[in-house]
């Protein structure tokens, strides 16, 4: 009977130190939303003037000054265009759910006669490329910058 009592008592204490050495849950695994994220704003990305296309647009841009910041808001997520471009498009926002779809794109337009959309909005799966789509149309008065614009971003080291 002795020996019974000391072996459920190490296999006990055996028990009790393998659950006690397990550490809380670290967070190792992030959802697609919270690497999407992260590979977004943890860089200003450059447009990639061997894809990005503006030649359907009136307007002369040097393709080469065109950025893009990525930020966290409250809402979701918020870019702010640089370059030649920010004079027609300036920015902005958007969501991403838990499984790292894209939503609710809304754009902002550098000026109140410009009316800008969101076609299209596609990051590569190595999250290395940004893809925007932009239709740009008169909201009143004739203005130049009205058409469709490609923009390529590509991640900055």
């Amino acid at each position: 009977m002795k020996k019974v009592k000391q072996t459920l008592l190490l296999i006990a204490v055996a028990s009790m130190s393998a659950f006690m050495s397990c550490g809380p849950d670290d967070g190792g695994d992030k959802t697609e939303k919270e690497v999407l994220t992260e590979a977004l704003v943890s860089t200003t990305w450059t447009a990639d003037a061997s894809v990005t296309d503006v030649s359907g647009v009136n307007g002369t841009f040097d393709i080469g000054t065109f950025t893009v910041k990525f930020t966290e808001t409250a809402d979701g997520l918020a870019f702010n265009l640089g370059g030649d471009i920010s004079s027609y498009i300036t920015g902005g926002t958007f969501s991403v759910s838990e499984a790292g779809d894209i939503s609710n794109i809304l754009v902002n337009s550098a000026s109140a006669e410009l009316s800008a959309s969101v076609t299209s909005f596609v990051v590569n799966a190595a999250r290395t490329s940004v893809s925007l789509n932009i239709n740009v149309t008169e909201a009143g008065a004739r203005v130049g910058g009205i058409g469709q614009y490609v923009l390529v971003f590509s991640a900055g080291s």
